[in-house]
């Protein structure tokens, strides 16, 4: 809105007033000289300025909006929750295969070359669900210090302060996963099918998850 000012003290008034304004200061001496002219040349014209006499309500908006953007970051609790929740099953559903593959060898008594081989594999397996279960808990921990708190009883390790850390904790736990997938290959091969293929895919994955780790090393 276009003001007829007609002093320079006026006009210095308005430039002060809209300079504090766009650096959303209220100094209370800028306010005490700005205000009598404004109102003065607001009057005349019969109009009102709440707004423009009144710089608090963007400010009360803004730190509104910040507020509820912080608050927001619990949303990232879901996420907690739910990774936590697959690790328990995970690591819960693991405990109960061992404790029913041991059963059943026990019960059944075989001894046997073949049989060996048979409960490698199966124990393989049963590795590699506790391997998955961890990678959900170390999300679950890293989600929760990078949003929610940081103030967590675990050990150094285990520690996140940046997502660099969630990722290079997460693509260590996968190298490990890739490796035993193709332990669990390797011990149950037929003597048939073609390991090749298989193993040069898990090599590559784990040589650029490797080079990737040794790149985020090398630069802190």
């Amino acid at each position: 809105m276009a003001l007829d000012l007609e002093t320079p003290a006026e006009h210095h008034a308005a430039a002060a007033w809209e300079i504090a304004c766009s650096w959303q200061i209220e100094p209370d001496h800028v306010r005490s000289f700005v205000k009598p002219f404004l109102a003065k040349h607001m009057r005349a014209k019969k109009t009102r300025a709440p707004l423009l006499l009144n710089s608090t309500v963007p400010r009360k908006k803004r730190a509104m909006l910040s507020k509820t953007l912080g608050a927001s970051r619990f949303l990232i609790v879901l996420a907690v929750l739910g990774s936590l929740l697959a690790a328990t099953t995970l690591l819960v559903y693991g405990l109960l295969e061992s404790a029913q593959l041991v059963w059943v060898t026990i019960e059944t008594g075989e001894v046997s070359r073949k049989g060996a081989k048979a409960l490698a594999l199966e124990f393989i397996e049963i590795i590699d669900l506790f391997l998955l279960g961890t990678v959900f808990y170390i999300i679950a921990l890293g989600l929760y210090e990078l949003f929610i708190s940081s103030d967590i009883n675990v050990p150094g390790w285990l520690t996140i302060k940046t997502l660099d850390d969630l990722k290079n904790k997460l693509i260590a736990v996968v190298i490990v996963v890739l490796g035993v997938l193709f332990l669990g290959q390797v011990v149950g091969w037929n003597g048939e099918t073609d390991l090749l293929g298989y193993g040069v895919a898990c090599a590559l994955v784990i040589a650029a998850l490797t080079y990737f780790l040794s790149t985020k090393t090398g630069s802190k």
